[in-house]
């Protein structure tokens, strides 16, 4: 059973607990637009090779890269850390796709 149907819930703790899900949950999300905006702007390769068009073998999987590095840096003090590596691993991705196919 979930904890707020238990007879020993403690309404604070689970507003506590709702509170800080809901800030984690956000600096996620914000930190995946950051990733997905860096490699959309600023990535000059990105844009000039226009890499979902011309790159069609190439995987585009940012989302699963920031996953991925959101499982080696899971606390909220290593945002940088997450960001990079789903950067890195990223372009990492289209190099493989390209060595692939």
């Amino acid at each position: 059973p979930f904890y707020q149907q238990q007879a020993s819930c403690n309404e604070s703790l689970l507003k506590l607990a709702k509170l800080g899900f809901n800030l984690l949950q956000s600096l996620h999300k914000k930190e995946l637009s950051q990733v997905y905006k860096y490699a959309k702007t600023y990535c000059r390769w990105w844009k000039s090779f226009d890499v979902p068009t011309n790159l069609a073998y190439a995987r585009n999987r940012l989302v699963e890269c920031y996953f991925w590095s959101l499982s080696v840096f899971f606390e909220p003090k290593y945002s940088q850390s997450r960001m990079f590596l789903a950067k890195v691993l990223s372009m990492e991705t289209i190099l493989d796709d390209t060595y692939d196919a």
